[in-house]
């Protein structure tokens, strides 16, 4: 489980840049009065956590998958010329009390992170080039963890308005990773070393439909090849315990709508809906909501939000086997179940950051939470700091 959140962090912190292209425009339609600057800083930090339940029996019944991850970025964003800028990234992950507790051997633990280290580092370049009507930019990073984990990222981006008005933004994104690990199987056995690529194309679309109404559309295609089962996963076949088998491919799609309505100079709303579907068996549904209310002269932004998910499992799913199919998995991760979540986001624009008023900056705060309907809960909290110069 918490390789998929490692991997989902890694894959965000990749589309923010086109996430900020497509929402640029909504931030300003509600009326952000965050100044623009020649250079910021910004440092974040987050926490994670997964909650097994109180019977442990969570996710996987014959596993104890608790888990947290402590997170700091940091991104100095440098402005080249009028057109051009360049993001510097640095991040670090730890991982504690992440182990899989085995019921048949309650002394055996394996760290429950791909594929053996709990502490990650990762860096990276963006380059960005805006014009009047289009803007293109690229990325280039590197991350792992030494001796067990690496992987390279590297990508393009690009959008341009379709309409002189700029009423209309189309923008696309391609990103690619390369990631080479050390298998290291449930039982501690060591086979030696493997790799995965994984190739993306996003298309997305920004229209203004009324002076208060945006819509945002985006689709995007996945291709998977390698070693694409967690290394340390493990079924229970006939009662025994053996290692997780997926196949070496996989294809995934989605299809995203989002609309934002302004409802008036201090307050707004948001709602948008997702499709996804592979060709392991899974489908799913989201469904979001967001409030944007803005207080105290428009410098407090605070965002209240839901989140309903529902996923149909892959059909090489099951929680445990009477047979041994070639391939099999029990992560719940690939299983069938509900989510429902709820956050606020909160961010204070341009607050004093030293007494007196002699340095201000955006301060951010975040908290989300997560219950599934097999049992596993999730929260995390984020907050940060951007410094401009």
């Amino acid at each position: 489980m918490l390789v998929q959140v490692m991997h989902f962090l890694m894959r965000l912190r990749s589309t923010i840049p086109i996430l900020l292209a497509l929402c640029g425009t909504v931030s300003a339609f509600a009326g952000d009065d965050t100044p623009a600057a020649a250079d910021a800083l910004s440092i974040q930090f987050g926490y994670y956590e997964q909650d097994d339940g109180s019977d442990e029996r969570g996710g996987q019944p014959q596993l104890d998958e608790e888990a947290m991850v402590y997170e700091a970025i940091i991104v100095y964003d440098k402005a080249l010329s009028e057109s051009d800028r360049l993001k510097m990234k640095v991040v670090a992950d730890v991982i504690t009390s992440a182990s899989q507790t085995r019921e048949h051997n309650r002394s055996f633990r394996i760290l429950q992170s791909s594929p053996s280290g709990n502490k990650r580092l990762e860096g990276g370049l963006e380059w960005q080039r805006a014009h009047e009507a289009s803007g293109v930019g690229a990325n280039l990073s590197f991350g792992g963890e030494w001796n067990a984990y690496f992987s390279l990222g590297y990508g393009w981006n690009g959008w341009r308005r379709l309409s002189p008005d700029g009423q209309t933004v189309l923008s696309g994104r391609l990103q690619g990773y390369t990631d080479y690990f050390q298998i290291k199987l449930y039982d501690g056995t060591e086979p030696g070393w493997d790799t995965r690529q994984t190739a993306t194309t996003e298309l997305g679309l920004t229209h203004i439909l009324t002076p208060r109404t945006i819509l945002n559309l985006t689709g995007h295609y996945t291709h998977q090849s390698g070693y694409l089962a967690t290394t340390y996963n493990s079924v229970y076949i006939l009662g025994l315990e053996e290692a997780e088998l997926l196949p070496s491919a996989r294809n995934r799609g989605a299809v995203a709508g989002r609309v934002r309505r302004s409802l008036s100079r201090w307050n707004a709303v948001e709602l948008g809906y997702r499709y996804y579907l592979d060709d392991w068996g899974i489908d799913s549904h989201t469904v979001e909501a967001r409030w944007l209310q803005y207080l105290f002269g428009r410098r407090v932004i605070i965002e209240p939000n839901y989140r309903f998910y529902s996923q149909q499992g892959a059909r090489y799913f099951a929680t445990a086997f009477s047979d041994r199919p070639r391939f099999r998995t029990s992560d719940p991760d690939l299983g069938e179940f509900d989510a429902h979540g709820w956050g606020v986001d909160l961010r204070w624009v341009e607050a004093p950051l030293w007494p007196g008023g002699a340095r201000r900056g955006d301060v951010s705060l975040g908290f989300s939470q997560v219950s599934r309907s097999d049992d596993l809960e999730l929260f995390w909290i984020t907050s940060g700091i951007t410094m401009r110069f």
